[in-house]
Formats: structure tokens, sequence, C-alpha cells
């Protein structure tokens, strides 16, 4: 849909110099209960399953590469968000690699620093940036997005919730490798 309406002209026509894309990633189907017991599901992307695939609904890596093509040559932008706090719920890394996850609590305090970061933001597993086993794995994850899509920035959801220490180190991996993207 995207790649049709640039061809189209539609963002021409309101003046669009920058697209903004939610999460592209892989999510599971269905809806998932909270711990408030609520029906909840992951059709916005904001779970994902795979931070280095594409979701298949959104096409292919070719559609990708077209879309980057397109915009270069309207001199237009993208920003990615990207997603580093959590995992959708039942996520096989659980499993594989435990240590990869903060404890499953709820964030109980909103306003204690500590509980923000190591804390369940609606249940969804939390990774541990800390661990550098995980730091790696997203940062290999954005670097890849980053290559793929010629993305000129992204946008971190739930930056709050995610250890500082992380998004330092991941600004200056970016800056390495793509200057002039952080």
């Amino acid at each position: 849909g995207v790649q049709a309406q640039l061809d189209a002209g539609w963002f021409d026509e309101l003046g669009v110099s920058t697209l903004w894309l939610s999460p592209v990633y892989p999510v599971p189907d269905g809806t998932y209960p909270t711990l408030q017991n609520h029906q909840m599901a992951a059709y916005h992307g904001y779970w994902p399953s795979d931070w280095k695939s594409l979701e298949p609904r959104f096409g292919s890596w070719q559609d990708v590469e077209a879309l980057r093509e397109g915009l270069q040559s309207r001199g237009m932008e993208l920003v990615l968000d990207m997603v580093f706090n959590h995992s959708e719920f039942d996520h096989p890394l659980r499993e594989s690699h435990p240590h990869w996850f903060h404890p499953d609590r709820s964030i109980e305090d909103w306003s204690d620093p500590v509980e923000v970061v190591t804390g369940q933001v609606h249940g969804l597993p939390d990774l541990d940036q800390r661990e550098p086993e995980v730091a790696e794995f997203l940062t290999e994850a954005t670097l890849l997005w980053l290559e793929k899509t010629g993305a000129s920035a992204i946008r971190v959801d739930a930056v709050r919730h995610i250890h500082p220490e992380f998004i330092r180190d991941l600004m200056a991996s970016v800056s390495e490798q793509h200057p002039g993207k952080v």
C-alpha cells in the first residue's frame, strides 16, 4: 500500500518528505490475555516474533528495496519504529534463552526508575538489554534494517523502559556503521 501511494503521487500531493513506518516485523496471530485479563492482539507490530525478518503481509525484501529506491528517487526520508523492550507473549527465546529476559513481574510503581526498566509493560516478556547477547542481537537487527531500508532514522518504542546504557551503545554502533543516522 505504501509503495502504491508513493507511485500514485499521493504523498507528493500532501507535501510529505518523511515516512514513519510502525514496526514491520512478523507478529503472532490471534489474541492473548493480559495480566489485567483483557484480550489484546498483536496486529500493530509492537510484539515482535522476529526482529530480523519482514512481516510477510507487508511484502518481500524486494518490495522493501523498491520502496527504498522510490523514496530515494523522490528525495524522501524513512523513519522506522524499532521495538527493543519486549517480545510477543510466547516467544521461543523465553525457553531457549531465559537469561535474556527480566523476571516476570508487572510494573507496580511507574515512578520507580528501576521497576520501569525491569518490569513488564502489559505483561509482555521484558528483554534485559544489559545482557550482552541481547544487546548484540538487537544491535545487529537495527543495523540490518538500516542497511535493507536505507532509513535515515529510527524511533525507539518504549524508550522509557529500556536500559539507557543500551541506547547509548546502540547509538555508537549505528553512528559507526551509518554516519549521520543517529
